[in-house]
């Protein structure tokens, strides 16, 4: 989850700060609230359609399959299904 919010902070400074406070929470946080939390954060990246650049951001996940860890996988499948507008992914 850090590599992927500092991945993010590249695009936007600041984006997914709740998401890493409520993950390093003493109580353990749900995983649907952490994507959501974080996806609402990306959806509120200012982005124009029909502009070339502002046509959003591409995020890429290089050895993706290497990644073990089911936690991961879910997470990543929960902000596939919610997908926000300005982002693009490519595994």
């Amino acid at each position: 989850m850090a590599y992927l919010v500092a991945a993010l902070e590249t695009v936007q400074a600041g984006i997914g700060r709740q998401s890493l406070n409520r993950l390093h929470s003493r109580r353990a946080p749900a995983l649907e609230s952490i994507m959501t939390l974080l996806s609402n954060d990306i959806a509120a990246i200012p982005h124009d359609p029909s502009t070339p650049l502002g046509a959003g951001f591409v995020l890429v996940l290089d050895d993706y399959h290497l990644i073990e860890l089911q936690a991961i996988h879910e997470a990543m499948g929960f902000l596939l299904d919610r997908l926000p507008p300005p982002m693009h992914l490519v595994i």
